[in-house]
């Protein structure tokens, strides 16, 4: 029995110096379990980037026709003044924003550590890519490449996020915020009318249009070849900063009177428009405004914060886990302060860079520094006055 035994001992002990490792651990399986995982994610993200890109383009695309058809004429009908002196400035002004910083935030590469002539302050060497690796940057397991002040890998811009490039991204999600809030604040009144109180607000829009389209049993001519008609519509479209948003054929014009009055269709901008299409329109962008203002107003947020400490999200995570296993405080190197943070993070302690010029409009300035060397934040700078 005890030679039993110990041949079993033997043959356990032989079979575990076999796949002894000096650092096995359960977080070390644990990781090794979980790489294919991640092989997998990585490499599917790397695949459908471009289809992401696609569709937030055909998103952002197909809510602005929508606010085009809808929108627009609504308040044209109903406070002309409003959407000409405020909604129409303000919502191309948010596009434009919106549009530039995204064609940015895809366009710039975050910034490569390839010039050996910047690599003067102490690098290190990265382990995947075997080349040296200067202060905040970091490694790309998608792109499989090293950038620097890297934040993370996002898929809805195909792109890393990092030092030149970071400005664009945090913009993009600001603005695209400030367009759903804009959209939901006009839309309310629109959506309330429709869904709530059952009232269709195409028709309304024709009123006016419809009662001089309306044929008179007493007259055998067509009244849309009366002069009178001819002078109204021809007013209406020259004060509408576009042309032929009310589009009614000559011909058959008791024909698209009772099409109007039955609610079936209605003419904009020479599309035609149905009911149910109507209020799928009003549930759709509210559906894609809501979702996006919750999630990216979220991420506006948090991301906020991290600038603010002088932290990308990569660092966030090394700095937490140092604060929790140091037996000290622990204090990040790059914080400057929430204002001194902000300024190098939007470029304004530059010359002739103001927050009115090119945060609030589309700007290609540079951010602060060349992305290799951050001895510059160590020593006190006096604080801007471009905010």
């Amino acid at each position: 029995m005890r030679k039993r035994l110990t041949k079993w001992h033997k043959l356990k002990l032989w079979f575990k110096t076999l796949f002894y490792n000096s650092c096995m651990s359960w977080s070390y399986t644990m990781d090794t379990m979980v790489e294919p995982i991640f092989y997998l994610v990585d490499h599917i993200t790397a695949y459908i980037g471009r289809l992401l890109v696609s569709l937030v383009v055909f998103l952002i695309s197909l809510i602005v026709v929508i606010a085009h058809l809808l929108g627009i004429p609504i308040y044209w009908e109903t406070n002309p003044v409003l959407m000409i002196g405020f909604l129409i400035p303000v919502g191309y002004w948010i596009l434009l924003n919106l549009t530039f910083n995204f064609a940015q935030g895809v366009r710039v590469s975050p910034g490569l550590p390839s010039n050996p002539k910047l690599l003067t302050s102490t690098v290190t060497i990265c382990k995947k890519c075997i080349s040296p690796k200067p202060c905040r940057a970091h490694h790309c397991s998608i792109c499989n490449r090293c950038f620097l002040k890297m934040d993370h890998h996002c898929p809805w811009l195909n792109n890393c996020v990092g030092h030149f490039n970071h400005r664009y991204f945090y913009l993009t999600m600001v603005y695209i915020v400030i367009g759903c809030v804009f959209l939901i604040l006009c839309g309310v009144s629109i959506a309330y009318r429709q869904l709530i109180q059952d009232d269709d607000v195409l028709p309304f829009i024709y009123e006016k249009l419809e009662s001089e389209y309306k044929p008179s049993s007493d007259s055998s001519d067509n009244i849309a070849n009366s002069p009178q008609q001819h002078i109204s519509i021809s007013i209406i479209n020259s004060i509408l900063p576009f042309q032929n948003v009310f589009s009614y054929p000559k011909d058959n014009s008791e024909d698209i009177y009772n099409t109007k009055i039955n609610g079936k269709a209605e003419l904009l901008f020479g599309i035609p428009v149905s009911r149910p299409m109507v209020i799928a329109m009003i549930y759709f962008v509210a559906l894609i405004c809501i979702g996006t203002t919750i999630a990216l107003g979220v991420l506006c947020v948090w991301h906020g914060k991290l600038i603010s400490k002088g932290e990308t999200s990569i660092e966030y995570h090394i700095n937490n886990a140092l604060r929790k296993s140091q037996g000290y405080k622990f204090i990040n190197p790059y914080d400057l302060g929430r204002r001194r943070n902000w300024e190098v993070f939007l470029g304004l302690d530059q010359h002739n860079v103001s927050f009115w010029k090119h945060i609030l409009f589309p700007s290609t300035h540079c951010p602060t520094g060349n992305g290799y060397e951050w001895s510059h934040f160590f020593k006190k700078l006096p604080f801007s006055s471009n905010l």
